[in-house]
C-alpha cells in the first residue's frame, strides 16, 4: 500500500502547544493502492500522529472524508471509499477516540483531487482526508461565538453623497450626505466603509448572546440592530443634526416602542438602556401627532427623598477563628475491687480441695490484686499530674476565647447591623427618587402617551426594581444577625467550623422568598400615603384617553411589519418596550448548578430573549405565566464537550428546573440554535 504523509510532526507539536487558539484545524491523509481499504503500518503512524495530537486538546472534532479512483463503476467505488473510511474509523475507536465526535462522509469517485487519465493522478485519488478540529473554549461565550454564523455585512460608500444601506434581511438606512466626522471633528471625505449587523430573530440573539432586558426588566422587542462606519480603520461619528433615517422590518409588531441603546453587563451579555427616541411603524405618525402629557414636575421634585451620602459598604461574612485545641482526656481514677473467695473459687474446687490450700491460694491473689491496683492508682496520679494544670489552663483560655471572641464577634455584627440598616434605608429612598426621576424625564420629554401611566409607575415602586433587591439584601443580613447574637462562640466554632459566617440568605428560591417580594415595598408605602401624586396621575390618565380618541394612534391590523426611526449616532441599538405583564403573572425559574453556561428563555409571544441571573446557588429568572417558553441551555463539559438542552416549556407557577442537558457536536449546537 502506498502512503504519504503530508504535514511534519513539527506541525502537530506547534498545534499541542497553540491551545490559546480558539480554533485550528490540522489535516491528515492516507492513500491507498488500488482496490484497497485496510491500513498498513504506514497508515497506522499517521493516524497515530493525529491520536497524539488529541491528547491534549480540551475539545476536539475529526471529520473523514473518502475517496477512491475512477477504475471500476461508480456504486462500487462509492462501497470502496464506505470501506476505507471504516477502516480509519475502526483505528481510532480503538485507540480511545470518542466516536460521538467523528464524522465520516464517503464520495467514492466524485471528488478528485487530481486528474484520473494518468497513474500518478489515480495515486493521489485514492484517498482518506481526515482533518482534526481542535478548540480550546474558555468558556460558553466562547463555544457560542464558534457556532454563529458571520453577521457583518460591509458596504462601501461615498461620504460625499446620500447613501442607502440596505441590509439582507431588510434593514434600511439613509445616511444623509457630508454627515460623517473622525473622532476629532474632521470631515470625511471619499470612500468610506459601513458595517451592518441585522438581529432580527431569535436564532440572532442566541448566537450573539443578547439579551431582551433593560435593568432587570423584560423587554417585548421588535428587533435589534448595529451599524458602524470607519475610514482608515478610524471609527466614525454622525455630524450633529445630520441624522440617519432607519426602516427594520419585524416579527413582532405592537404599539408605544421605542429606542434602546446597548450595554454589556458583567456576564458579557448585551443588555439595553432606554431612550425617548421612538420606534414607529413605518410612514405612521408624524413625531409630533403621538398624543402626550405633561405632569407638574415642580411637585414632584418636592416628593423627592434626600438620601444625604452614600452610606459605607456592609460587610457579608466573617471569618472564625480556629477553635482552641483540647488537651487529652483527663482518666477516670480507678477503684479497688477486693476478690471474692466464691468467685475465685468455683463450688467443684472448694468441694475438692482443703480450706487451708484454698485460703493460701486466696492471700496471695488478694495480695496481687492490691499490687496491681498499687501501680494503676501510682500511674493514674503520674498522668492526673501532667494533665490537670492543662485542663485547668484550658478551661481558664475557654472563658477568655468565649468572653474575647464573642465580644469581637458581637460587636462586628453591631457594625454590621448599622451599616446594612443604612444601606437598606438608602437603597429604598433610592427606588422611589429613581422612580420619581423616571416620571419627571418622561414629562419634560414628552414621552407619558400611555394612558396606563398610573399602573406604569405603580410597578416601578414595587418588588422587581434592583433597588428593591440590594434592601431586601441588607434587610435579611439584619435578621440573620438578629439571628447570630443568640447563639455562642462554641457553637458558632462547633457549627461552622474554621469557615466564615455568612449573612447572605440563601433561601432565596423557596416560598419565603416570594412571600416577601409580595409585601410593600418602602416606596410602595410612600406612594399610598402620597395621594395628590395618585390623583396627578389618574388625571394625566384620562386626559390622554381623550387626547387619544382625537389622535391618528394606528391600528397594528392596518399597517406593514415596519418599523422607523431616526439615529444621530452609530451603535447598536434594539426596538423595544417594556413588557405589559403585571408582577403577579410573573413566575420566579430556577436552574439549580454551579457549571458555567448559558442559560436563556425564548418567550415568542413577546419575542422576547433573556438570559437567566446566576448566583454561587444556579440560574434564575422571571418569566410570564402561562405563556409559552423555550428553555436553551448552553455549556462546555470537560468531558463530554458542548452540551445542549432546548425544550418548550410553560409556567404556571414558581418552577425549579431540572435540566439533562446532552452531548453534541458542534455543528448540532448550531443547528439547533439556529432553527429556535
Amino acid at each position: 500500500m502506498q502512503y504519504r504523509v503530508c504535514f511534519l510532526v513539527l506541525l502537530i507539536t506547534v498545534l499541542i502547544g497553540n491551545l490559546q487558539a480558539q480554533h485550528r484545524a490540522t489535516p491528515f491523509k492516507i492513500n491507498f493502492n488500488t482496490d484497497e481499504h485496510v491500513l498498513d503500518k504506514n497508515d497506522e503512524l499517521v493516524l497515530n500522529q493525529l491520536i497524539a495530537a488529541t491528547q491534549n486538546a480540551p475539545y476536539y472534532e475529526i471529520a473523514i472524508t473518502a475517496h477512491t479512483d475512477s477504475d471500476a463503476d461508480a456504486l462500487y467505488n462509492v462501497k470502496l471509499s464506505e470501506r476505507r473510511a471504516q477502516s480509519v474509523k475502526d483505528y481510532l475507536l480503538a485507540n480511545k477516540i470518542k466516536p460521538k465526535f467523528m464524522v465520516s462522509s464517503s464520495f467514492g469517485e466524485r471528488k478528485p483531487e487530481a486528474d484520473n487519465g494518468s497513474d500518478d493522478g489515480k495515486a493521489i485519488n485514492r484517498r482518506v482526508d481526515i482533518t482534526l478540529n481542535t478548540y480550546a473554549f474558555h468558556s460558553t461565550s466562547d463555544l457560542i461565538k464558534q457556532v454563529s454564523p458571520e453577521y457583518k455585512q460591509t458596504f462601501t460608500i461615498d461620504a460625499g453623497k446620500q447613501n442607502t444601506i440596505k441590509g439582507s434581511n431588510g434593514t434600511s438606512i439613509v445616511i444623509p450626505a457630508n454627515a460623517l466626522l473622525t473622532k476629532s471633528g474632521k470631515p470625511v471625505k471619499g470612500n468610506v466603509k459601513v458595517v451592518l449587523q441585522e438581529f432580527l430573530k431569535p436564532a440572532d440573539a442566541a448566537f450573539n448572546q443578547l439579551s431582551t432586558v433593560s435593568n432587570g426588566r423584560m423587554l417585548e422587542s421588535g428587533g435589534m440592530f448595529s451599524i458602524n462606519a470607519y475610514a482608515d480603520g478610524e471609527e466614525l461619528r454622525l455630524k450633529k443634526g445630520n441624522n440617519m433615517s432607519v426602516n427594520m422590518p419585524t416579527i413582532n409588531m405592537k404599539n408605544e416602542m421605542s429606542l434602546f441603546t446597548a450595554v454589556t453587563n458583567k456576564d458579557g451579555i448585551t443588555e439595553w438602556k432606554p431612550t425617548d427616541i421612538p420606534f414607529r411603524p413605518a410612514g405612521i405618525d408624524a413625531p409630533g401627532s403621538i398624543a402626550f402629557v405633561n405632569l407638574n414636575t415642580k411637585y414632584l421634585q418636592s416628593l423627592m427623598i434626600d438620601c444625604g451620602a452614600v452610606p459605607a459598604n456592609a460587610a457579608y461574612e466573617y471569618e472564625l477563628p480556629a477553635a482552641l485545641k483540647r488537651p487529652a482526656n483527663l482518666p477516670e481514677k480507678p477503684e479497688y475491687l477486693a476478690p471474692v473467695y466464691k468467685k475465685i473459687f468455683p463450688w467443684h474446687q472448694r468441694l475438692f480441695s482443703s480450706t487451708k490450700t484454698l485460703q493460701k491460694k486466696f492471700i496471695v491473689i488478694t495480695a496481687r490484686r492490691e499490687k496491681a491496683f498499687e501501680r494503676r492508682l501510682n500511674n493514674y496520679y503520674k498522668v492526673m499530674e501532667q494533665l490537670e494544670p492543662l485542663w485547668t489552663q484550658y478551661r481558664i483560655d475557654s472563658a477568655r476565647f468565649e468572653h474575647e471572641e464573642l465580644d469581637k464577634f458581637r460587636g462586628w455584627l453591631d457594625e454590621q447591623a448599622l451599616l446594612h440598616a443604612a444601606n437598606a434605608e438608602y437603597k429604598e429612598q433610592n427606588q422611589w427618587n429613581n422612580a420619581l426621576s423616571q416620571l419627571i424625564s418622561q414629562s419634560n420629554s414628552n414621552a407619558i402617551t400611555r394612558t396606563d401611566v398610573k399602573d406604569l409607575f405603580v410597578r416601578s415602586v414595587g418588588p422587581f426594581s434592583q433597588y428593591f433587591f440590594d434592601a431586601y439584601a441588607h434587610r435579611n443580613a439584619l435578621k440573620i444577625i438578629d439571628h447570630l447574637k443568640q447563639k455562642s462562640m462554641k457553637a458558632l466554632v462547633d457549627q461552622y467550623g474554621k469557615k466564615y459566617v455568612s449573612l447572605h440568605y440563601a433561601g432565596y428560591r423557596n416560598s419565603h422568598f416570594m412571600t416577601t417580594l409580595a409585601r410593600q415595598t418602602f416606596a410602595q408605602e410612600k406612594l399610598s400615603e402620597t395621594q395628590p401624586l395618585m390623583a396627578m396621575l389618574d388625571i394625566a390618565a384620562a386626559d390622554l384617553v381623550k387626547k387619544q380618541s382625537n389622535a391618528r394612534a394606528f391600528d397594528e391590523s392596518k399597517v406593514g411589519n415596519v418599523y422607523a426611526t431616526s439615529l444621530s449616532t452609530f451603535g447598536t441599538f434594539n426596538c423595544d418596550r417594556f413588557t405589559q405583564t403585571p408582577p403577579d403573572r410573573m413566575a420566579t425559574i430556577t436552574v439549580p448548578g454551579t457549571d458555567e453556561a448559558r442559560v436563556a428563555f425564548f418567550v415568542p409571544s413577546l419575542n422576547s430573549y433573556m438570559y437567566a441571573s446566576r448566583n454561587e446557588f444556579g440560574y434564575y429568572a422571571s418569566l410570564p405565566k402561562g405563556t409559552d417558553v423555550k428553555v436553551i441551555y448552553v455549556s462546555f463539559n470537560k468531558d463530554k464537550g458542548p452540551v445542549m438542552q432546548i425544550e418548550r416549556k410553560r409556567f404556571t407557577e414558581n418552577t425549579t428546573l431540572d435540566l439533562k442537558p446532552k452531548s453534541v457536536t458542534l455543528k448540532e449546537m448550531e443547528k439547533a440554535l439556529a432553527a429556535i
